[in-house]
Order: structure tokens, then C-alpha cells, then sequence
């Protein structure tokens, strides 16, 4: 944005404000975690899997924490985690960027892990006992 010639203070803030330049393009996304929630979330995984393993991968809940928020045993929930791991192995799911063709059947299971991790965080920050057993 360029500073035009007698602007006051409030109206380069303005004109900051209400920039219609398009940023510059930031290249290829390289972000480790990015490419491990979008394999978690791969379809070929039951959705219930792909957003216990993200959890459990990126999210930081114990295994106690993500059974608690499926009402499922601790001990079917590990499971669960073993078998979706196990799954990703077997099939050779890559880990990679989907596709933009790809993305429509992946962004609900990562969608859905961020919604309980951030519901997480929430009541962390609060101080209170987070509904699915953690603080």
C-alpha cells in the first residue's frame, strides 16, 4: 500500500484498513503438522478414527481425554488409535497435501478435530474441567 502525498494519520490507517492490494503469494505451504491432520483425515479412515487420531497426534489429548469426548471405553479408544495408525501403514496412505480435488472429502474430519481441540483449549483457558474428562 503506498503513502499518498498529505494523508493524515487516520487516513493511511484508513486506507490500511480497507487495502484491496493482493498480498504477495507465499509460495508452497511447508508445515509438517499440516501434512500429518490432512493424513489423519484421509477418507479411508471411518470419520470417528480420523478425528481421534488427529487428536491424539496434533491435539495433545490422552487417549482417557479422546475416549471421555467419544463416551467410548479408554481401552476401545486406544484401539481405535492402533487400527486407524495401523491402517494408514497397510494402505499406504501418503503423507502429503491432498489435492484440491481431494480436499472436499478430508476437511470434515479436520474440521471436526479442531472444533473438539479448540472447545479443549477453551476450557483450559478457563480453568474449569473440559466436559470429555481433562483440564
Amino acid at each position: 500500500m503506498a503513502h499518498r502525498r498529505g494523508d493524515t494519520g487516520k487516513q493511511r490507517e484508513a486506507r490500511r484498513l480497507h487495502d484491496d492490494d493482493r498480498p504477495a503469494p507465499t509460495g508452497p505451504i511447508i508445515d509438517e503438522r499440516l501434512r500429518l491432520i490432512f493424513t489423519c483425515a484421509h477418507p479411508a479412515l471411518a470419520m470417528e478414527a480420523r478425528v481421534a487420531l488427529t487428536l491424539r497426534m496434533l491435539g495433545g489429548l490422552t487417549v482417557r481425554e479422546i475416549a471421555s469426548a467419544f463416551l467410548v471405553q479408554e481401552t476401545t479408544m486406544a484401539q481405535r488409535i492402533s487400527r486407524a495408525k495401523a491402517k494408514i501403514k497397510a494402505a499406504g496412505i501418503p503423507y502429503r497435501l491432498p489435492s484440491a480435488g481431494d480436499l472436499p472429502t478430508r476437511v470434515s474430519g479436520v474440521l471436526a478435530a479442531s472444533s473438539l481441540s479448540s472447545t479443549r483449549a477453551i476450557w483450559r483457558r478457563a480453568g474449569t474441567r473440559t466436559p470429555y474428562g481433562g483440564t
